[in-house]
């Protein structure tokens, strides 16, 4: 192996980049792997890494390490996301060396996933193909903020990354940081002053800001074959399916693959994910697949691998792999399974129910939503420190009354839902803002209610994420809760079962119901929230069913 060791890259506002470049024996030139992080391009002395390094060294490639901006060895100041002209500007740089041939892709997961979508938004013409995996497609929707709800990974995230080298928290008494008030100082009682989080609270509306590191923004812009790995319990599930469909859409010379399996952030980690176990077949090389799609673009090499099918998942249920031509997969049909109640849905006690026929039944439930006392998260698509993510039992918390239950009747024949998930809802609330949160879960014969996906609304958005307007008192309302994507067949015995609510706490950051500044707010005003279901209301679940 021949290696160069901190090469001082020169971007084009003539800040420096720390950059490893490491090479086979031989003369060369030859195709490059690059990999840009905030995480110390030295990493490759850790056993994962290392095992990357050779993966790609003794496959004839150059191996490119870089630091981002403001991070380890790099100059400049570190701004999360400010990514796309300095990956444009490197890889670049590299196909111009002489121990490069000109042909340059991209790898890595997280943030080093989103480091290969800035830089692929600018449309480098060296760049053959990128492999980003667990990240999403805008820091607004998805990342920083949740559909406008700021989440409260990015607080731990920030603090880990606050200054020049990382900084993991996971020590920290986490549920006193994240219940404390206000927002904007809660990195300041971890024991940090961090200038992005700070800024990122001042920015709490859709705006030039937020679209500057969107990825969905510029897919007319991509010019180069990207394959998209993600995991239904991971953070950014939703953003990795969408980002294939609009790639799909817009890029109709270059080839869009797709990846979901039943995992976490850490892809292909364990069989055993939260309390399920999805078996060995759920289990596959990630590195060697992203290497087979870099193997056909960047160096050549006719695997095949674009002659496969476009979209491969697994499906939760049946445990079973699945692979379709597009997204939404083919026959998928959209069905409607209505709220509804008798005497009330309210915990687990209630009889709340789900019904594809609108019943008459009582018109509305309604709850009280106490932000000093939200609802806890357990398990789900989430990155936090003090909890784990996945598949696990919700019964804990449906024996809230600030839970509303509505369940199918024991399904007799299985449904495959594969797709994305909303639910429409008719509300109303005592406060000027609030939320409304709604989780669907698999009901097992044995009472376990298993969450799939979940979503939330913060009402101040109700016409749109670029404004915030409050509601009236008492007024009702349409909205859509976007609730994720997933992909489950609920098996015969099993029941369909929708939670609604107004916190999932600490995964979504809690709204008082003041209407005041979310960043700022140190009090707590309690809300009486109507879900209403009648032949005018018809509040409904609505599931892409194959």
């Amino acid at each position: 192996m021949k290696q160069k060791i901190n090469v001082m890259v020169k971007m084009r506002d003539g800040v420096h980049l720390s950059t490893d470049i490491r090479m086979p024996d031989g003369k060369g030139p030859f195709p490059a792997v690059l990999v840009r992080t905030p995480y110390n391009n030295n990493m490759f002395i850790t056993p994962t890494n290392e095992y990357l390094l050779r993966l790609y060294l003794n496959d004839g490639y150059a191996y490119v390490v870089q630091d981002t901006r403001g991070k380890y060895d790099s100059e400049g100041e570190f701004v999360p996301y400010d990514e796309a002209e300095d990956g444009y500007d490197t890889v670049e740089w590299i196909a111009k060396q002489p121990w490069c041939n000109g042909k340059v892709g991209m790898t890595g997961a997280s943030y080093c996933g989103y480091t290969q979508l800035a830089a692929a938004k600018l449309a480098p013409p060296s760049l053959c193909a990128i492999t980003p995996s667990v990240m999403g497609c805008d820091i607004f929707k998805d990342s920083v903020y949740i559909n406008g709800v700021f989440s409260l990974k990015s607080l731990s995230w920030a603090l880990g990354n606050t200054g020049r080298t990382d900084k993991p928290q996971p020590l920290l008494n986490w549920m006193d940081i994240y219940s404390s008030v206000p927002l904007e100082k809660m990195d300041e009682r971890a024991g940090f002053y961090t200038p992005f989080f700070k800024e990122w609270l001042k920015h709490q509306r859709y705006g030039k800001f937020w679209k500057k590191f969107s990825i969905e923004a510029y897919y007319d812009n991509f010019n180069t074959n990207v394959y998209l790995m993600g995991g239904w319990y991971d953070a950014f599930s939703k953003g990795t399916v969408v980002n294939y469909c609009g790639l799909r859409k817009y890029m109709k010379n270059k080839k869009v693959k797709l990846l979901m399996g039943p995992w976490t952030h850490s892809l292909s980690a364990n069989r055993v994910v939260g309390q399920l176990d999805f078996g060995g077949d759920s289990l596959m090389g990630i590195e060697e697949e992203k290497k087979r799609w870099l193997d056909r673009f960047v160096k050549g090499v006719k695997n095949g691998i674009e002659n496969e099918p476009p979209v491969k998942i697994f499906v939760m249920g049946i445990n079973k792999w699945k692979t379709a031509n597009d997204w939404p997969l083919e026959n998928t049909k959209y069905v409607s399974y209505y709220l509804g109640s008798n005497l009330g849905a309210n915990s687990l006690n209630g009889d709340g129910f789900l019904s594809e026929k609108l019943s008459k039944t009582k018109d509305y439930d309604e709850y009280i939503y106490n932000p000093k006392d939200p609802v806890p998260t357990i398990g789900g698509a989430i990155l936090l420190y003090d909890r784990p993510a996945g598949p696990f039992d919700q019964a804990p918390i449906e024996m809230r009354g600030d839970v509303l239950v509505f369940s199918t009747d024991v399904l007799k024949k299985p449904v495959e839902v594969i797709g994305f998930i909303n639910v429409e809802l008719y509300v109303s609330s005592s406060a000027i803002d609030t939320d409304f949160v709604a989780k669907l879960c698999d009901v097992y014969p044995d009472g376990k209610s298993i969450n799939l996906c979940d979503g939330i609304f913060r009402m101040r958005f109700w016409r749109g994420f670029d404004r915030e307007v409050m509601i009236k008192p008492g007024k009702i309302y349409k909205i859509t809760v976007d609730m994720g994507v997933t992909a489950n067949v609920f098996m015969p015995g099993h029941r369909i079962r929708l939670e609604v609510t107004s916190s999932n706490f600490p995964k979504y950051f809690r709204n008082p119901n003041t209407g005041g500044n979310i960043a700022r707010e140190t009090k707590f005003k309690i809300a009486k929230q109507v879900i209403y279901h009648s032949k005018k209301y018809p509040s409904r679940l609505i599931l892409p069913v194959v």
